[in-house]
């Protein structure tokens, strides 16, 4: 459903749906995070989440994903870098 309103095809494969659950937990994960002010965990995603823009680029200039995917790369890679910028602006090292 939410694949189509993108104009990604369709599935019945089951990646899909692991990748929701690992989504899910890593989700959980940084609520708790979160909720215990854990900046190291913050600091330490924002190398992931470029990593996966990079991927992302790759996979599309391969032309093995549809180039939409970059757009979601993007945009995690700037909530990265609104997290690093609000770490900094509360002058806690980092």
């Amino acid at each position: 459903m939410l694949r189509s309103a993108f104009g990604l095809p369709t599935t019945t494969e089951v990646w899909i749906r692991v990748v929701g659950v690992a989504a899910f937990y890593i989700g959980v994960g940084d609520w708790f995070a979160a909720k215990s002010e854990a900046q190291g965990s913050f600091l330490g995603t924002r190398y992931g989440r470029t990593f996966a823009l990079v991927a992302f680029a790759a996979f599309a200039a391969l032309g093995l994903v549809s180039p939409l995917l970059v757009l979601f790369g993007a945009v995690d890679f700037a909530g990265a870098m609104w997290t690093l910028a609000a770490l900094r602006v509360e002058r806690r090292p980092v």
